[in-house]
C-alpha cells in the first residue's frame, strides 16, 4: 500500500510538497454510497490530481516514477556516468541544491519509509526505515542509512539484516542506490521493500497477458464490451508483413546467440495486435465481423493499453499511476474508478493515482451519486514564479454535499488556468 510521497526540488516543484493517501477521519467522512463495499480503510484506493495545463500534475506522478526507475535500474549504471537529476531550473540556488524524495509504503509483511537525495548526479543520502508497532506505540527502526561526508559515502546497515553486507556496501558506487545494488545481489532482507517499487503495469502488455492468463481474456472482453456493446470476441494476430531484414540483422547482432530466424520471430511476436470481433445485424441476420486494429476508435485502443495495468494492479494489490486519462467516455472512466473504489472488485487493496481535467468527477453526476470523496481530490497550481504548489481539497473544509465542480470552475479552489484574452484580434493576411 502507498501511504505518502514527499518531493523537493524536482522539475517545477521547488519547496517540499507532500501527497498522502491517508483518509480524512479514517474514512468515516465518506460521501460514497457504497456502504460495506467501500474499499480501503485508513488509506484511500483512489487519488485524482486536478490543475491547469503545465501546473505540475505530471511532475508529481513523475517523481514517483523517477524513484522507481532509480531503485529498479541504478545498479546497472555505468561507472562514472552521473544519475539524471532534473532540479528546479528557475532559481540558481535550486539548480545546485539536492533533489529529495521520501516515500512511505507497506507490503504484506512490513511498513517502510524510504528517502533518497541526489545532487550533481550522485547519491548524497539514502535511508530505509521499518515501522515497528506494538500494543502501545509505534517506532521506526533504521534498516540502512547512507551519508556523504568529506566526499566519501558511508553506508551503515542494521545488524538485524543478516547476510553478507560488506561486499555490497563496497560495490555501491556514488551513482547507484544501495537498495538497487542490494537487490541486484539478491540480498534477501531488502527484497521485500525492493519489490514494492515494481510498477503495476510492468511486464503487463495486454497482448502477452491475453496469451498467459485466461482470466484476463474474460476480464478484458467484458471491459471492452462495456465501451463498445458490439464487441463479441478478441483474437491476437501477428503483423501482416514481415519486419525489415535490416532490423532483424541488427537485433541478431546485438545477441550473438540469436539466429536471424529467432530475431525475426521475436519481432513478429512483439508487433502482434488484437483484432476485435463486432456483432452487427445485416439484412436482419446477426453476424460477427473482425475489424482491423487501426480501424478501432482511439478510445477503444487506449482502453486496451490501460487494461493490462488496471488488471495487474487489481490482481496484485499494487499502485497504478496513470497520467492524463484521455479518449474515454466519462461513464467508462467512472466504471474504471469504481473498480478501485469497491471492495468487491478490489479485494487486494489496489490503488490508483491519476491526473485529469474531467471536472464531472468532482460533482455528484447530476444527482446520481459521488465518484470521489473529498480527501481523494488534490490540486496543483503554478504561480508566476513557476513553482508548483500541491494541496488537497480538504484544506478548504468543504461540506459533504457542496458542489465542488462549481467551486472549481469558478476559480474558488485555485488550480485553474488564468485565461485573460486568448485572442485579442482576428488573424490578418
Amino acid at each position: 500500500m502507498f501511504f505518502s510521497l514527499e518531493v523537493e526540488n524536482f522539475r517545477s516543484i521547488k519547496e517540499r510538497q507532500a501527497l498522502t493517501f491517508q483518509r480524512a477521519g479514517n474514512g468515516s467522512e465518506s460521501r460514497l454510497d457504497l456502504g460495506s463495499d467501500t474499499a480501503g480503510g485508513d488509506l484511500t484506493p483512489v487519488v485524482v490530481l486536478f490543475g491547469a495545463n503545465a501546473s505540475g500534475k505530471s511532475n508529481v506522478l513523475d517523481a514517483l516514477k523517477y524513484v522507481r526507475a532509480l531503485v529498479l535500474g541504478s545498479a546497472d549504471r555505468e561507472v562514472g556516468k552521473p544519475l539524471p537529476v532534473q532540479t528546479f531550473r528557475l532559481d540558481e540556488k535550486s539548480r545546485e541544491a539536492p533533489s529529495s524524495f521520501r516515500i512511505r509504503f507497506s507490503t504484506a509483511a512490513h511498513e517502510y519509509e524510504y528517502e533518497v537525495s541526489l545532487q550533481d548526479g550522485i547519491v548524497v543520502s539514502e535511508w530505509l526505515g521499518e515501522h515497528v508497532r506494538n500494543t502501545t506505540r509505534r517506532s521506526v527502526r533504521t534498516l540502512f542509512s547512507r551519508r556523504v561526508a568529506d566526499g566519501k559515502s558511508a553506508i551503515t546497515v542494521s545488524a538485524k539484516l543478516r547476510g553478507s553486507k560488506k561486499a555490497i556496501i563496497d560495490a555501491t558506487r556514488d551513482n547507484m542506490l544501495f537498495l538497487s545494488k542490494a537487490a541486484k545481489e539478491n540480498f534477501e532482507p531488502l527484497m521485500d521493500a525492493y519489490h514494492w517499487f515494481i510498477p503495476a503495469d510492468s511486464s503487463t502488455d495486454p497482448v502477452n497477458l491475453f496469451d498467459e492468463d485466461p482470466k484476463f481474456c474474460e476480464w478484458v472482453l467484458q471491459l471492452l464490451g462495456s465501451a463498445d456493446l458490439g464487441v463479441s470476441g478478441i483474437r491476437i494476430k501477428p503483423p501482416s508483413q514481415r519486419p525489415p531484414q535490416e532490423l532483424v540483422k541488427m537485433l541478431a547482432e546485438d545477441d550473438d546467440s540469436e539466429s536471424l530466424a529467432d530475431a525475426e520471430q521475436r519481432l513478429m511476436k512483439a508487433n502482434r495486435r488484437p483484432t476485435l470481433s463486432h456483432r452487427a445485424i445485416v439484412d436482419g441476420v446477426l453476424t460477427a465481423e473482425e475489424i482491423p486494429w487501426n480501424y478501432e476508435s482511439l478510445g477503444t485502443r487506449q482502453l486496451w493499453e490501460y487494461a493490462g495495468g488496471i488488471y495487474s494492479a487489481l490482481k496484485n494489490g499494487t499502485l497504478l499511476l496513470l497520467d492524463e486519462i484521455t479518449g474515454l467516455h466519462p461513464l467508462l472512466l467512472k466504471e474504471i474508478i469504481m473498480l478501485f473504489q469497491r471492495k468487491s472488485t478490489n479485494p487486494n487493496g489496489a490503488q490508483l493515482l491519476f491526473s485529469s481535467h474531467d471536472v464531472t468527477l468532482l460533482g455528484n453526476w447530476g444527482g446520481l451519486g459521488f465518484l470521489l470523496d473529498r480527501d481523494q481530490i488534490w490540486f496543483t497550481e503554478k504561480g508566476n514564479d513557476g513553482i508548483t504548489q500541491l494541496y488537497p481539497l480538504t484544506d478548504f473544509s468543504p461540506r459533504s454535499e457542496e458542489n465542488i465542480e462549481k467551486l472549481y470552475l469558478q476559480g474558488r479552489l485555485g488550480a485553474t488556468p488564468i485565461l485573460g484574452d486568448l485572442v485579442r484580434e482576428a488573424p490578418r493576411e
